[in-house]
């Protein structure tokens, strides 16, 4: 066919013969300004064939094409290719009109369209932006790319087969962002709409022509890649693409036609020589030819699809033309509260993300990692060990362990239809949380600097390209390494936080806890929540709350140790369902208070039976109170005893005392009491233990014996017991623990016969009780001091430094502890320890009330109490025995006895005793100034070396005090700290020390000596000392001008002849003393 470029003339006649508007064909044709001209050539008489299309019956003045440009004023350049001529029957190529505007005036130029011609038009403010583009419809291809174009209207050029407008702005053109093909567009086959920050495209009727598309770098979040029916290569990269409409059967992407032409050509246009050839019927130049082998090409990455979204490679599409790495990280769902923080044991359904086909011939599972974030900025994270959570077979993940309460996890998954060959991986990136405003890179974050990235342009494709990305996740950049991974996410360890033991019985060591997160159990930091319960991991359900009908959720494993308190604890609610019996250990010197509820397993049928020895003990296994040598016993309390009625526990003695090799006439044994109800006997071996139980009445002749055996039974709490066995042993108690409030009878006789006035008591808690809460109001004849007993020889009780210690250790010597000073008084004990007993003197009947509430816990054998009273304390100790005296200053108070003030002296036979000699012997007195204090001692079986240490307490530092030897009459200035050393034997006269107070000093008979003369030149002395001492009289020469002996007790004199000065001295074993004298 021959085609002709008409010229004006013969284009003015073919107007006229299709008679064309006179006006238009004024308007367009007799201007005389070009910015090119039409080539004009001779026209041929071509034959009349039946017309393929309509395309050379349509008006020549139709508006075909407009363009509208986002700014008002600027240019344009777009190019224009023709039709096909092989493909028409039109006699002449397609004749365009171009309306643009010259120095103000609106311009129509014509151009005959032969080949690829590209145009530049201005385009003024008063046109509104607008290009129209008017002639016959016999335009193949527009491009216009980078023109800032915001719409575009083909509906006029239905022939049109290429249209690129890649990196304008069609996106703006309204609210949407959405741009609209018009059905009359059935012929496109390549559509570039790149880069225009489109939300949304409807391509009309065009996704049944169009083979190859490219609507990359835009907003689009949705594809409907089944309306495709010829489609052979796509770009949809750098989107925001969620679902891309696949195929339900196999994930397929398109039409089942897609992607299946072995070969296909699409139209493209081409210069002068490819369109001269194809009007000679080679049209092979103006059309590219495709193989499936290398043209073939479906590009998903960059976007935000998934395993689950990313459909299976097209049949035609090799594996390293279907790109899908890089994807943005998966959300992962919002938990049961609506939030991104989960806890464990709950499930987060991960199922969608299951399995995949991708590149692979059949679907594979995905493999599902937990990763633990470290430093974000830095993608430094740890890979969650496999055993700490669970994935089931649809692929929900369950959280089986966490690392305390704020930690930020993501979920990497990897699936082989991704990963064929070993290439590139399917990955994911990091999205910013700036906004979004041009395309799907837009916030695309490097890693790890969490900067915006600046490889927009880079082709994140091929998987078999090895180099590696800057935005790509994974634990390395190595591609092996990399993974397509969730945002991240909280996991909150401490809820459904569970003891499980796994290294050790450390209650602080968060490793032992399911949520590696140590409950709020501190006093400072308890809280009236669920951080603050102990719930042990089981395979049993929970009991629930009898109120509430609520049951914390059950681990599905059991705890493989017990639990013990490192330091004192607060514990909520504590939850127990374990087979086995694993408890909960308040260990010795430590306390658990139980705040709320025990929530315990009754061992009814369940997922696991209870085992032995627990099936037999029961509940009471669940809590342990320890005791160990040396330490005070564990304590465990209950803040709301009625909400745990009959609260059973397993409670510890240690016993150190020695049966004297089955011999009671040398045993020494140790005061106790039950700490649980009606203890049997039993409990106790009855093969290797003597158990006897004071009774204050018995009076066997020529006996202090109170104590009788006790061989069966039960052990009645708040009753006295001792215990000797062969060695030191531990045992245990089990049974109900008393949680109220306790009664202790008292009584006694006036004249204190045989000790009668002696009731010797028990502490029946798990807690130590505090001295200062006893109520002695319904005991009025007793006396409100308080004897803490715990019988053993005194090399025990000095190994375990007796006189600064007290509680259960064997060995620890009796003190006096008046009521009114407990706690106030350095040194001085202010508890009685669980299990141990008391002593307390009465001369009539009465009782002694304790409330359960005022228990304490007794942290430390001396603790340091509230320092209220100014206080002197002096041990004495040598190398078997060891005292204590307290003198004491209290307001208010007198030197003689005043009830819950004074503690009196009890002596023991053989043992060394300090004490205060006033109106009565005293181990405390108290008086309102500590002035003049008369001291016994009494030496023990033999000893003869002692040592004084003085502890001074409190006072405004006014105080002084001194310290007399009344043996020696040496005298000692008292600081706290200080010692003093000294002899004593038996037989020795009992007041053998004077404290003075207030600086007081020594006068010459407290001394020892005492020196006196008169007129008649005679010196007399006396000695009080217990050894005789020699006089000698000096002269100022140093001449002896006397000499003479006095005897112990007695006094004698000297006499000299002449007046003048002189120095008199006496002295002997134990002092000495001089004196100066004038004598007239």
């Amino acid at each position: 066919m021959n085609k002709h470029s008409l010229s004006v003339r013969s284009l003015a006649a073919a107007f006229s013969a299709k008679r064309s508007l006179p006006a238009l064909l004024a308007a367009g044709l007799l201007m005389g300004s070009f910015a090119q001209r039409a080539q004009a050539q001779t026209p041929a008489t071509p034959a009349t064939p039946t017309p393929t299309l309509a395309e050379e019956t349509t008006h020549n003045l139709q508006d075909r094409i407009t363009l509208i440009k986002a700014t008002a004023a600027g240019t344009v350049t777009f190019t224009l290719a023709p039709e096909d001529p092989t493909k028409v029957t039109r006699e002449h190529w397609p004749i365009v009109f171009i309306d643009y505007e010259n120095d103000g005036q609106n311009i129509r130029q014509m151009y005959n369209l032969t080949e690829d011609r590209t145009f530049t038009v201005n385009v003024s403010a008063t046109q509104g932006g607008v290009i129209k583009i008017t002639g016959e419809e016999g335009m193949w291809k527009l491009v216009s790319a980078s023109q800032k174009i915001k719409d575009a209207d083909f509906t006029k050029v239905p022939s049109i087969r290429y249209i690129d407008l890649h990196d304008n702005v069609l996106g703006s053109a309204n609210a949407q962002a959405k741009y609209t093909f018009d059905n009359v567009l059935t012929n496109v086959e390549t559509l570039n709409l790149a880069t225009n920050q489109l939300k949304d495209i409807d391509f009309g009727r065009t996704d049944e022509t169009i083979r190859e598309l490219n609507v990359s770098e835009n907003l689009l979040a949705n594809f409907p890649s089944t309306s495709f029916t010829k489609l052979q290569k796509a770009d949809l990269s750098k989107n925001l693409l969620t679902d891309i409409g696949y195929s339900a059967n196999d994930r397929r992407f398109g039409d089942d036609k897609s992607f299946k032409e072995a070969t296909w050509t699409v139209y493209k246009g081409g210069d002068a020589t490819a369109f001269n050839q194809a009007l000679g019927g080679n049209n092979a130049n103006i059309y590219a030819s495709r193989a499936k082998a290398t043209d073939a090409e479906l590009n998903l990455t960059v976007n935000k699809l998934n395993i689950l979204t990313l459909p299976t490679k097209p049949e035609n599409v090799t594996d390293e033309h279907y790109y899908f790495t890089l994807q943005e990280r998966y959300v992962v769902p919002q938990s049961p509260r609506g939030d991104d923080t989960w806890y464990p044991l709950e499930t987060m359904t991960l199922s969608s993300q299951s399995y995949a086909r991708g590149l692979a011939s059949s679907f594979k599972t995905t493999k599902y990692e937990l990763w633990r974030e470290i430093n974000p900025g830095t993608d430094e994270y740890i890979r969650v060990p496999d055993n700490e959570f669970s994935v089931d077979q649809h692929g929900d993940l369950t959280f089986r362990r966490a690392y305390g309460p704020g930690t930020r996890l993501f979920v990497a998954m990897t699936n082989e239809g991704f990963n064929t060959g070993g290439g590139r991986p399917l990955e994911s990136f990091e999205r910013g949380t700036g906004t979004i405003t041009t395309d799907g890179f837009d916030q695309v974050l490097k890693q790890p600097e969490g900067t915006p990235s600046a490889d927009r342009s880079t082709y994140f494709a091929t998987v078999s390209t090895t180099g590696a990305n800057d935005i790509g996740d994974g634990d390395t950049r190595a591609l092996p390494k990399r993974f397509f991974r969730t945002n991240t996410f909280t996991l909150d360890g401490s809820k459904n936080n569970y003891w499980y033991g796994y290294v050790s019985t450390d209650w602080a060591n968060k490793e032992n806890w399911t949520g590696r997160f140590v409950p709020n159990t501190l006093a400072a930091n308890y809280a009236d929540n669920e951080q603050s319960d102990v719930v042990f991991a089981s395979v049993n359900d929970n009991t629930p709350d009898p109120v509430t009908g609520a049951a914390t959720e059950k681990y599905g494993e059991s705890a493989i140790r017990d639990l013990y308190a490192d330091q004192d604890r607060v514990v909520r609610n504590y939850i127990n369902a374990t087979e086995t019996g694993r408890a909960m250990v308040a260990t010795p010197g430590n306390q658990i208070l139980l705040k709320e509820k025990a929530l315990l397993w009754d061992l009814s049928t369940s997922t696991a039976a209870a085992t032995e020895p627990f099936a037999t003990r029961g509940v009471a296994d669940y809590t342990v109170v320890q005791a160990e040598e040396g330490k005070p016993n564990g304590t465990f309390l209950l803040a709301k005893p009625a909400d745990n009625a009959n609260y059973k526990a397993n409670v510890e003695m240690f016993a150190k005392s020695f049966d004297g090799n089955r011999n009671k006439a040398y045993a020494t044994w140790q005061y106790f009491g039950s700490p649980v109800k009606s203890a049997d006997r039993n409990q106790l071996p009855l093969e290797t233990t003597w158990v006897r139980k004071y009774d204050r009445t018995l009076n066997v002749p020529n006996s202090d014996e109170k104590w009788t055996d006790v061989n069966n039974g039960t052990l009645a709490q708040g009753q006295a017991y001792e215990i000797s066995q062969p060695k030191p042993a531990t045992y245990r108690f089990i049974g109900e623990l008393n949680t109220a409030d306790f009664t202790f009878p008292v009584d006694g006789m006036a004249s204190a016969t045989n000790y009668q006035d002696m009731n010797i008591l028990a502490n029946p808690y798990t807690g130590a009780m505090s001295i200062d809460k006893l109520d002695f109001s319904g005991a009025t004849a007793a006396d409100k001091v308080v004897y803490l007993f715990n019988t053993g020889s005194r090399k025990d009780w000095i190994a375990n430094s007796g006189p600064t210690t007290n509680g259960t250790t064997q060995g620890q010597y009796t003190k006096a502890i008046p009521a009114n000073l407990a706690g106030h008084v350095a040194g001085m004990p202010n508890q009685i320890p669980s299990l141990s007993s008391f002593m307390v003197k009465s001369t009539a009947a009465g009782n002694l009330k304790y409330r359960y509430a005022d228990l304490v816990t007794a942290t430390e054998e001396n603790r340091a109490p509230q320092r209220h009273f100014h206080s002197l304390a002096v041990d004495v100790e040598s190398a078997k025995t060891a005292d204590r005296l307290w003198l004491v200053q209290a307001e208010g108070t007198t030197d003689r006895y005043d009830n819950g003030w004074d503690g009196e002296k009890i002596f023991a036979p053989g043992e060394a005793a300090l004490y205060a000699m006033q109106d009565r012997s005293y181990q405390v007195t108290t008086t309102d100034a500590i002035g003049e204090t008369k001291v016994g001692f009494v030496p023990g079986d033999g000893e003869q070396n002692y040592k004084l240490t003085f502890h001074l307490d409190g006072g405004d530092g006014t105080q002084q005090y001194t310290l007399l030897d009344k043996r020696t009459g040496l005298t000692r200035a008292i600081h706290d700290g200080d010692t003093y050393e000294f002899t004593a034997t038996k037989g020795d006269a009992a007041h053998r020390f004077t404290i003075l107070g207030n600086g007081a000093k020594a006068t010459a008979d407290q001394r020892g000596f005492q020196i006196s003369a008169d007129l008649r030149r005679n010196f007399t002395v006396k000695n009080f000392t217990d050894q005789p001492a020699e006089a000698l009289v000096f002269d100022a020469a140093g001449k002896i001008q006397a000499r003479f002996t006095v005897e112990p007790g007695s006094e004698n004199t000297g006499t000299v002849v002449m007046p003048g000065a002189y120095v008199v001295r006496v002295s002997n074993k134990v002092t000495t003393l001089t004196q100066r004298f004038v004598m007239p």
